[in-house]
């Protein structure tokens, strides 16, 4: 081709057109003049210099660098932590680079353990005086009112001996009359999970009634239910200053009605209690 210009009067060599790369073999060039580098680099190390400004950071010989914060805040458990990359500031990260412990900096995970720390760390009073901490007292406030109401129902419910579906019938005549509950917690399954812990406050102060007593006795009341099965209802009476007290304790179904299955029952719910069983 060339051979033949000589023949062509003005005519000159072009230039070569270069092939382009395809994004693939750009990445495989890229790579390894990085690995290159890595290798005229030699090992790195940790600089005692990236601690400056950053009292979190952590650095241990045989395990790397730690996040004192995230650790505080999410624990040993890279998962669901929000940190970025393979969350190894909670485990120990031997990646000795500036722009590792920057990185981990700005992470989404290592911000929410800085706010979990600097709100621990604040003063009663500064909550109560910063813009932010009335906010956030307001709105607690708030929700206490909404759920002490929504007890209330489901107490008078259970009190009333009502249906459980009353309970969503109840809520709805509460904000009728313009008390704002919301509509979170407005259903028959809310309701069975107040009256439980209802009941297990209320057994609390039962068995703290008993302790405190030099005495007590229990009285049982039986009867059966829809499918025939014998229920038995424990109630115990007690004295404390002079004044009589008798409480509901408990209830379930004895293997059956002897007597000898009786004291079973009964030596179970003691037991199950944790009271003394006296003489």
């Amino acid at each position: 081709m060339f051979s033949m210009l000589k023949y062509v009067e003005g005519a000159k060599p072009g230039k070569a057109v270069k092939r382009k790369l395809s994004n693939d073999e750009k990445a495989d060039q890229s790579k390894k003049r990085w690995s290159e580098y890595e290798e005229r680099r030699g090992d790195r190390t940790f600089k005692e210099s990236w601690k400056e400004g950053r009292p979190w950071l952590v650095f241990e010989e045989k395990v790397g660098m730690t996040c004192k914060l995230c650790i505080e805040a999410f624990g040993n458990k890279p998962q669901g932590s929000g940190l970025k990359g393979s969350n190894t500031f909670l485990t120990g990260s031997l990646n000795f680079k500036k722009s590792a412990v920057t990185d981990h900096e700005i992470s989404s995970g290592h911000v929410d353990a800085l706010a979990k720390a600097k709100a621990k760390d604040s003063a009663p009073c500064e909550k109560q005086t910063s813009q932010a901490g009335r906010a956030l007292l307001a709105m607690r406030s708030s929700e206490r009112q909404k759920l002490n109401q929504l007890f209330r129902n489901a107490h008078a419910v259970g009190k009333q001996g009502r249906p459980i579906s009353d309970y969503t019938w109840l809520c709805n005549v509460t904000e009728a009359n313009g008390t704002e509950i919301g509509q979170t917690y407005r259903n028959s399954k809310a309701a069975v999970v107040f009256l439980s812990y209802i009941s297990g406050a209320e057994k609390d102060k039962t068995v703290e009634m008993i302790r405190s007593a030099q005495h007590y006795s229990l009285l049982i009341d039986g009867s059966t239910d829809l499918s025939g099965d014998e229920q038995e209802s424990v109630f115990v009476r007690t004295s404390h200053n002079g004044k009589v007290s008798e409480r509901f304790l408990a209830m379930g179904s004895p293997e059956s009605t002897t007597a000898e299955h009786l004291k079973e029952f009964v030596d179970t719910i003691v037991s199950d209690y944790g009271l003394e069983k006296g003489l």
